[in-house]
This record gives C-alpha cells, structure tokens and sequence, in this order.
C-alpha cells in the first residue's frame, strides 16, 4: 500500500480545502495540528487493514462511530469526517492491493451512510 503517498495526499487535500484549519494556529501549533491529522489518517488506514484482515465491516462502523463520538465531542464537524472518508475513497484505488481496493471503497462508503444517517438523525431532533 503507498499509505505514505495517501496520507499526505488526503492531509494535503483537507488543508487546501479548508485553509482555516491553520489560520489563527502558531507555527509550533500548525505542525501539531498537521501531524495529528496524518496520525489520524494512518489510523483510518490501518483499521481498514484490520477490517479487511477481519473480512467484518462492523469492525470499521464500530470504529466509525467511535471516531464519530470522540471528535464531535471535541466540536469537529461530522462534515469533515464525511469530507475526509470520502478523500479516502477517492485515493484508495490504484494505490492499494487490487483485491484490497473494492473492501476497503465499500467499507469507507457505509461509514459514509453511517455518518450521514447520524446527522440526519440529530438534524430531525
């Protein structure tokens, strides 16, 4: 797997596309920040691994909604677990074991229906 490749890819991708994320950080803190997000994607990574290893996806939902809980909790937007997920999902293919690729695209995807299911709901409340 190029899992160096995709973490700094997606890392590179959220920043881009959300510049704030850095803005109002010091330099030390931006590095902090930068480094815990590429942390946080090669966590992705290695359960979509597990999960695959595991041939169980609720192994992935579980972590899903754990990650779910523990970064809402702390005011992340479930947007940018969604937006993250879905960079994932576009990385993945051609840059993991072809038969890999289609578990671990399916997976990310029913997180993605997770997490959209669990905004809706608190939407609806």
């Amino acid at each position: 797997m190029a899992r160096e490749m995709i973490v700094r890819e997606v890392v590179g991708e959220i920043y881009d596309a959300f510049p704030n994320l850095l803005e109002d950080l010091e330099e030390h803190e931006s590095e902090q920040e930068l480094e815990r997000l590429q942390q946080e994607n090669a966590y992705h990574l290695d359960n979509l691994e597990t999960t695959y290893e595991m041939d169980n996806i609720e192994f992935f939902l579980n972590y899903t909604e754990w990650l779910d809980n523990v970064l809402t909790s702390r005011n992340v937007d479930r947007y940018m677990i969604i937006d993250n997920f879905e960079r994932l999902q576009r990385l993945i293919p051609g840059n993991v074991e072809e038969e890999e690729e289609g578990a671990y695209v399916m997976y990310l995807e029913s997180a993605i229906d997770l997490l959209k299911e669990r905004q809706d709901q608190e939407n609806a409340t």
